[in-house]
């Protein structure tokens, strides 16, 4: 709690030395301006997902993908904006999927948000790269409105064998791909990804490919997960198990990477 307090308390100093100063804020700075708070608006677009990962509980916990009204979400954001609120969270299991059980798209979603003039942000997590690579065109087109200046969006492995038992549904590839051209074309956009240590069978191999990866994936930031498996996920009944030392100690390293990683954002516009 403490922690989080002196987050915010530097959001708050960030936000007026944007204002004051004639000079723009580093990438790594920048980062500790989307720190969630009160000053916040939470928006429930959806629950549950349509992936299939073999790690994940969380379709068997919450059920398939059920998408909320776009109507409703719209009248949720108007009323935000008439009690003030200029910063925005999208809240979903799985932001990236949301309508597709209704016909509709995110960024369908994000488009009707635009229609709104004033001055807000709205920010995106835990979007899938599938949905991302899938409909990367029409996501760019929104994001060049500025209005969406963070993104996490997890990969969570930069082996291709362990991808593949992952069961994520796109390759290393085609994310790294994505979000390259997004880094690019959408410069000010701060991008986050999650990876994930340990996973079954994970070879030594597999690290030095996740180590590469994470070194040249065009990221401000990265969290590292440990692997722990779910009660009656498919990924908890793979074969070769990776011990809990080794686990931690890639996950320290790939950690010290991260650091290393936030570190050089600071100094690059």
């Amino acid at each position: 709690d403490a922690f989080r307090a002196a987050m915010i308390a530097l959001k708050r100093i960030l936000g007026l030395t944007e204002k004051l100063s004639p000079f723009a804020l580093s990438r790594g700075i920048r980062q500790f301006q989307y720190i969630s708070d009160e000053r916040c608006y939470y928006l429930k677009i959806s629950t549950g997902c349509l992936g299939r990962c073999s790690y994940c509980a969380v379709r068997r916990a919450k059920g398939r993908l059920l998408s909320r009204d776009p109507d409703r979400i719209l009248h949720d954001f108007e009323t935000g904006l008439k009690r003030g609120y200029t910063d925005f969270v999208l809240s979903a299991d799985e932001s990236g999927s949301y309508g597709r059980d209704r016909g509709f798209t995110l960024a369908g979603l994000l488009q009707r948000f635009l229609a709104h003039p004033g001055e807000y942000r709205i920010f995106l997590r835990n979007m899938d790269p599938r949905w991302l690579i899938e409909d990367l065109d029409n996501l760019i087109a929104v994001f060049r409105s500025g209005r969406f200046p963070y993104l996490v969006c997890p990969v969570q492995a930069g082996s291709p064998a362990v991808l593949e038992r992952m069961d994520r549904g796109y390759t290393v590839e085609a994310a790294e791909e994505a979000l390259t051209r997004l880094h690019r074309e959408i410069s000010r956009m701060i991008l986050r990804t999650h990876f994930i240590v340990g996973f079954p069978g994970e070879s030594d191999d597999d690290f030095d490919q996740l180590l590469t990866y994470a070194r040249r994936l065009p990221v401000d930031h990265f969290k590292v997960h440990e692997f722990s498996a779910r009660p009656h996920t498919r990924a908890a009944l793979l074969p070769d198990p990776i011990p809990p030392q080794i686990i931690r100690s890639r996950a320290h390293r790939l950690r010290r990477l991260g650091m290393r990683r936030f570190a050089s954002a600071m100094f690059r516009s």
